[in-house]
């Protein structure tokens, strides 16, 4: 009996190579040939294999200084750490709230200590290493480091100061000068200078008359700049007076602002927005910087 069927007409015993033949016109071997550059047996056998391809994971290699800290016992590292919580809280080189003293050691450790393998030449040569020889170079780090963040604004609100000013201070505190340091522009000299830029405002109890929390300052100008930035456009405006006369200020002046604050993209677009040559451009910032690097030290710098 003649069954009626519609569509494709597949074989009854038709084989891989048939199927393939007449659906894309060539044999199994050819048309896994072409997509995977293998023929359909080495194909099937890749997928059905029991053998799945693994992954290699990376080989971490530890240096000199990484695996003296951390040996099987983790001696060297604990003696460490217990000498930089005993003693950095009472170290006379730098003030570190007890807070942070962790935090410091663990950068100290991960940007500096083992990047550097600062214990290769040492171990190389078979020495034995102490616990207070790294807990010195410690020290060092975090002097540099508190150093630096006396160039950040943010740092210094928080007391951060520079090496040139804590030489300054430690100076006057000796009795090598008769003179107590602080930069020009700082707040507390501000009146004394002639500019007053911001009104303290303090909150006071109704009751007790009591000064509640510290005091704020209110500032009547741009409220985008920041008093210490307002106070050393100031220092440097009267700086500017001084070496080029009132003729020049405004020009000068408006060159440090414009060179403070990276205004335009390129010197040839500065140039033709100032209506000078580029060269006559170069000449006046060079004038500039070096009345700032001349009173750098009071600039905090």
């Amino acid at each position: 009996m003649n069954r009626i069927t519609k569509g494709l007409v597949y074989p009854t015993n038709g084989c891989v190579d048939i199927h393939f033949e007449m659906i894309f016109g060539v044999s199994a071997d050819d048309h896994f040939d072409m997509i995977f550059g293998t023929t359909a047996d080495d194909h099937f056998d890749i997928i059905f294999s029991d053998e799945l391809p693994k992954k290699v994971a990376p080989v971490r290699v530890r240096n000199e200084t990484e695996n003296w800290l951390y040996n099987a016992r983790c001696e060297n590292y604990e003696s460490v750490l217990d000498m930089v919580k005993r003693r950095t809280p009472f170290n006379k080189r730098f003030t570190l709230p007890e807070d942070q003293i962790m935090s410091y050691f663990h950068s100290f450790l991960s940007e500096h200590f083992i990047v550097k393998n600062q214990l290769k030449k040492e171990l190389d040569k078979g020495k034995n290493v102490k616990a207070s020889v790294v807990y010195e170079w410690f020290l060092q780090y975090v002097v540099r480091e508190k150093y630096q963040e006396g160039q950040d604004a943010l740092q210094r609100s928080r007391g951060a100061r520079t090496q040139s000013e804590v030489t300054k201070v430690k100076a006057y505190a000796s009795k090598e000068t008769d003179t107590a340091y602080a930069p020009v522009h700082h707040i507390q000299n501000l009146e004394s200078q002639g500019w007053q830029v911001a009104q303290v405002i303090s909150k006071t109890d109704e009751e007790t008359g009591m000064q509640v929390g510290e005091p704020d300052y209110f500032v009547h100008e741009d409220e985008s700049l920041s008093l210490e930035e307002k106070s050393s456009n100031a220092y440097m405006k009267k700086l500017l007076l001084n070496r080029f006369g009132e003729d020049k200020l405004d020009m000068f002046y408006s060159l440090w602002l414009e060179l403070r604050y990276a205004e335009y993209e390129s010197k040839k677009k500065w140039a033709n927005a100032r209506k000078v040559s580029y060269k006559v451009l170069t000449n006046q910032i060079t004038q500039v910087r070096e009345v700032f690097i001349e009173n750098q030290a009071d600039f905090g710098h």
